[in-house]
C-alpha cells in the first residue's frame, strides 16, 4: 500500500488534500503531514512514501529545493508539484528536477484524484517492468541468435535472472535505473561507481544482458518514456528531459523509430498494441 507525505505550509490546505485522500483514495495510506521543505525531507528519509505531494512556496527549504535532494537520494518516489497560477514557470522547473506531475490550486477533489492515480498507475508499472524485464528480455528474443543457447542454459531453472547477477553488475544495472534522467549517465560513469573499469563492466552487462550499455540504456529510456505518455499528459519535451534526453527532437526521431509510432500517436494508440521497442535488437538499436 503506497504511502503519502503532504508538504504544504498552510493547514487548512493540508486538512483539505488529507480529507480527499482519506475519502476518495483510502488505498494510499499511511498520510504524514510536512509544514515545509525541511520537514517533508525528514519524513520522506523515516518513511520512504511512493507519493509526495510537495508546495513549491514553503518555509526553511522550498518545494523546488526539496524536490530535487528527494530525486536524487530517491529517484523512485514520486512527487506531484502544488502550485499557483502565477507560479507556473515555476511547477515547469519542478518538473525538471524531478517531479512528476503538477497541481493548480486551488485544488480540486477530482484532479487530485486523477494525479494520484495516474502516479499509482505508474509506479505499478515501473515496479512490474523492474521485476519482469528479465524474462520478458528472454521472452522476446531480446538476446542475439548466438547468445540465446548459453542464455538459456542460465534461464533454466531460475525465477528470475536477477539472481544469478554478480554484485558488482546488479550495482551497475540498479545505478542505471535510479539515474536514467541524467543526460550525462554514461558507462565511464556507472564503471566508476562499481569500481569497475569501463571494459570490464562492458563485457560483463553484455554477457550478463545480451545487449550492450546503449542498448540497455535505450531500451530502458524508451519504456519509461512509454509509461510516462500514458500515465501523464505531460508533453513530449518534457517527457523527454525526464528520460534524459535534452534534444526533444532527437527522441522525438529515435521514438519513431523504434516504435513506428510518433509519441503523440503512441500516447492515444490502443494499449493492445504491440511496438517494435519490446524486441530493440531486432531494429539493430
Amino acid at each position: 500500500m503506497p504511502g503519502l507525505v503532504v508538504a504544504e505550509d498552510i493547514s487548512m490546505i493540508r486538512s483539505h488534500i488529507i480529507r480527499i485522500v482519506t475519502q476518495e483514495k483510502p488505498d494510499i495510506q499511511p498520510i504524514v503531514e510536512a509544514r515545509n521543505g525541511q520537514e517533508a525531507l525528514s519524513l520522506v528519509n523515516q518513511t520512504r512514501p511512493d507519493i509526495v505531494l510537495m508546495d513549491i512556496k514553503m518555509p526553511e527549504l522550498d518545494g523546488l529545493e526539496a524536490t530535487r535532494r528527494i530525486h536524487i537520494r530517491y529517484p523512485d518516489i514520486k512527487t506531484i508539484i502544488l502550485t499557483a497560477h502565477d507560479e507556473f514557470v515555476y511547477a515547469q522547473q519542478a518538473l525538471r528536477l524531478g517531479a512528476v506531475d503538477y497541481i493548480l490550486k486551488p485544488i480540486r477533489p477530482n484532479q487530485l484524484v486523477v494525479a494520484l492515480s495516474q502516479v499509482q498507475n505508474q509506479i505499478r508499472l515501473e515496479q512490474q517492468q523492474k521485476e519482469n524485464f528479465f524474462e520478458m528480455a528472454h521472452r522476446q528474443h531480446f538476446l542475439s541468435g548466438e547468445d540465446r543457447p548459453a542464455e538459456e542454459e542460465n534461464f533454466q531453472g531460475h525465477q528470475s535472472l536477477s539472481h544469478q547477477i554478480e554484485t558488482p553488475v546488479q550495482q551497475a544495472i540498479e545505478y542505471i535505473h535510479n539515474n536514467l534522467s541524467h543526460p550525462e549517465l554514461s558507462l565511464n560513469m556507472v564503471a566508476n561507481t562499481v569500481n569497475l573499469s569501463t571494459s570490464h563492466l562492458a563485457f560483463l552487462l553484455k554477457a550478463t544482458l545480451g545487449v550492450s550499455y546503449i542498448q540497455y540504456v535505450t531500451y530502458l529510456r524508451l519504456e519509461q518514456a512509454k509509461i510516462l505518455l500514458k500515465t501523464t499528459t505531460l508533453n513530449i519535451a518534457t517527457v523527454a528531459e525526464m528520460i534524459g534526453y535534452t534534444n526533444p527532437a532527437y527522441f522525438y526521431r529515435l521514438f519513431q523509430r523504434e516504435t513506428n509510432m510518433t509519441p503523440t500517436v503512441y500516447r492515444h494508440a490502443d494499449p493492445t498494441h504491440r511496438s517494435n521497442i519490446d524486441d530493440p535488437l531486432q531494429k539493430g538499436l
